[in-house]
């Protein structure tokens, strides 16, 4: 499929919530309250892609995916929001769910991060860093597969792409235990979010297929 991006950009950085961010300049795109880690970020665009944490601007589980008062947080950056569901009295946006499935590789929309660095192809940046995004722990380690095609993905695609571990991520998943995990499904999926949305999953196997990338 043909893909309109765009007019082309110079540099994004992704951060995520790990204590140690390397080299970070051009737009800032970062998580939910990276404010508690992170203070001194500027960020332009917060994510906060998770289902159910909020509706109709009330929190609903502040020991989940929030600290303090994070609606002040939020006003006081001046960033855009990019969200699922309405968050009231915040500069909020939505992502583009059918774009996204359009576009990127079947498995690749499994993570808030590989959806972030879609998106930043999709805005046209030609240079995209991704760092504090460590993923080497718990259930964050089923998220590196769909990370790892979407970086491929955007490489190919004439993005000069950079992040802290990848060569961890390629080298320490070859020891999962894929018999304890499900397949994968786009991340709204997993999440339950839109009935509409495709329901092909992406197979163990080609999840490990990722592990070679």
């Amino acid at each position: 499929m043909s893909v309109t991006r765009l007019p082309l950009s110079a540099r994004l950085t992704i951060c995520g919530l790990y204590p140690k961010l390397t080299d970070v300049s051009g737009e800032v795109w970062t998580l939910n309250d990276w404010y508690v880690r992170h203070p001194d970020l500027k960020p332009a665009k917060i994510f906060n892609i998770h289902k159910s944490e909020y509706a109709g601007g009330e929190l609903l589980n502040s020991a989940k995916r929030f600290t303090g008062d994070w609606k002040e947080e939020y006003r006081k950056s001046g960033a855009k929001i990019v969200c699922l569901e309405p968050i009231d009295g915040l500069d909020s946006t939505y992502i583009d769910i059918k774009l996204l499935e359009e576009t990127f590789p079947l498995g690749s929309l499994s993570a808030s991060m590989s959806i972030m660095v879609g998106m930043g192809y999709l805005q046209g940046f030609t240079h995209i860093h991704l760092t504090g995004c460590r993923l080497m722990g718990g259930g964050y380690v089923y998220e590196i597969p769909g990370l790892l095609a979407m970086i491929k993905f955007v490489r190919e695609h004439g993005v000069h792409f950079t992040t802290d571990y990848e060569s961890d991520w390629k080298r320490d998943l070859t020891n999962i235990d894929w018999s304890t995990i499900k397949a994968k499904t786009t991340y709204w999926e997993q999440m339950e979010i839109g009935a509409e949305v495709g329901s092909i999953k992406l197979s163990l196997q080609e999840m490990q297929s990722r592990c070679t990338i």
